[in-house]
């Protein structure tokens, strides 16, 4: 299996994800093609598997991030998930951004992920951990959060800009992510 997903990974990168076909990962990897269909029935299950690999290297690294910033101020531990979130996807950008853009079938099932879903519920764990925030409205909060950070971080990564420097887009999201926490903050009665 490792092998045919490296022998997918070099021919993608050499010739793009729309002009490897299952006998060109066989031949790369040095299997017979009947042998890939074992492990793979079709190319979108090959993807699948190298991007839930990629994903799921991802989500330790986020999950080891979330652990050391635990007991950090709300603008540091912040702006540390978000820096390490925007290398991921530059490190990773050929799996984790191009790859659900331009295959169908992998962009449905992405959310569901280990990923995306750690994302998604290490914003609820800060939601949880901190009680000036309603947790009531822990899932709207985790929307605009994960929304707000993944679509300006593939764009950036997409982006063919040099005006921008990752720190400034960490600045910016941090600013933007403080900015709506602070507005949502519960004020309590005295």
């Amino acid at each position: 299996m490792d092998a045919i997903i490296e022998a997918t990974r070099q021919l993608v990168e050499a010739r793009g994800f729309d002009c490897v076909t299952t006998r060109m990962i066989a031949e790369r990897a040095g299997v017979g093609v009947g042998s890939l269909y074992q492990y793979f029935p079709t190319y979108e299950a090959i993807l699948f598997a190298w991007y839930e690999r990629v994903s799921l290297k991802a989500a330790q690294e986020i999950r080891l991030t979330t652990m050391d910033v635990m007991d950090l101020s709300t603008g540091n531990s912040v702006r540390i998930a978000i820096g390490r979130l925007l290398d991921i996807y530059v490190r990773e950008r050929l799996v984790l951004v191009e790859m659900p853009m331009q295959v169908g079938q992998i962009e449905q099932v992405i959310r569901h992920t280990s990923l995306e879903a750690l994302n998604r519920s290490t914003i609820r764990l800060f939601m949880a951990q901190h009680p000036e925030f309603d947790f009531a409205r822990a899932d709207a909060h985790v929307f605009y959060i994960d929304a707000i950070m993944s679509e300006v971080i593939r764009r950036y990564v997409l982006s063919t800009s040099t005006t921008l420097s990752p720190d400034e887009i960490v600045d910016e999201l941090t600013a933007i992510i403080l900015g709506y926490l602070e507005r949502n903050r519960v004020v309590k009665k005295t």
